[in-house]
């Protein structure tokens, strides 16, 4: 489903109960938490690329991780697919319930703009912070038509639980 904004359309499409890692797309948003606790799509997302949770795990001890950040993670050119770039966004201080919705707004425009400076064109992403971070998708949702929407020539696919 495509929606209008202005003279640009953003692509929003929804995939229900479908597996976030089986949807074809350039990249992968998740939530995560800047103490180095993964678990939920975060753990399963971590368990896919070690070195990635390595440098997580070590920015978190290190302290190189802010709240409402994201930590980029380009796969290297040989490892290819399934995503080119996985944006991890901390949506959240500590594990648990506790993901912040400004946090989440601040993570995601910065997951935008670095879409939009290395051409990336689709991204899926779950019900960010609605699972483990405990925010309502009633919440969330529109949160992500403000930020992607106005203005930008992205495909945002959106995996839904079953």
């Amino acid at each position: 489903m495509g929606k209008m904004f202005g003279k640009k359309i953003m692509s929003v499409k929804e995939f229900n109960g479908a597996d976030i890692f089986e949807v074809e797309a350039e990249a992968l948003g998740h939530g995560c938490n800047i103490r180095g606790v993964a678990g939920g799509l975060a753990g399963k997302v971590f368990d896919r690329h070690p070195e990635m949770r390595q440098r997580y795990m070590s920015g978190c001890r290190n302290s190189d991780f802010n709240p409402g950040g994201v930590y980029i993670y380009k796969n290297a050119d040989d490892m290819g697919k399934p995503f080119w770039y996985i944006y991890n966004l901390f949506s959240q201080i500590k594990p648990g319930a506790n993901a912040d919705l400004e946090l989440l707004r601040s993570s995601l425009l910065k997951m935008r703009d670095h879409m939009k400076l290395c051409s990336v064109k689709s991204v899926n992403i779950p019900q960010i912070g609605c699972g483990i971070g405990g925010l309502n998708w009633e919440d969330v949702r529109p949160l992500l038509e403000e930020i992607f929407g106005p203005e930008e020539d992205l495909v945002l696919q959106i995996i839904l639980r079953k």
